[in-house]
């Protein structure tokens, strides 16, 4: 199941701003291996209109990149040193 970059079920984050502590309810994760788009940054992929953006990465590289290349062709896997986003409790 390919998904275009353009779906717009994907949201972006820059490495940058996944890499700034956030306030409030945040989860970190070091070193996973992040589908992450050349121009716009780490993938999230957004369910639906209720759910939050899940990140799109996994610990495992060759995991990572399998699912990269049947989701997203257009991605690059890369390692992340350490990443930050908010986390909805209404989502769990």
């Amino acid at each position: 199941m390919e998904i275009h970059e353009d779906d717009p079920r994907l949201v972006y984050v820059s490495l940058d701003e996944l890499a700034t502590p956030k306030a409030g309810i945040v989860r970190s994760l070091i070193n996973d291996w992040w589908s992450v788009h050349p121009t716009r940054g780490a993938i999230f992929y957004k369910a639906d209109k209720r759910s939050s953006p899940a990140p799109q990465c996994n610990q495992n590289e060759q995991t990572a990149k399998l699912l990269a290349s049947k989701l997203y062709p257009f991605a690059q896997v890369q390692q992340v040193p350490v990443a930050f986003y908010k986390v909805d409790p209404r989502d769990y």
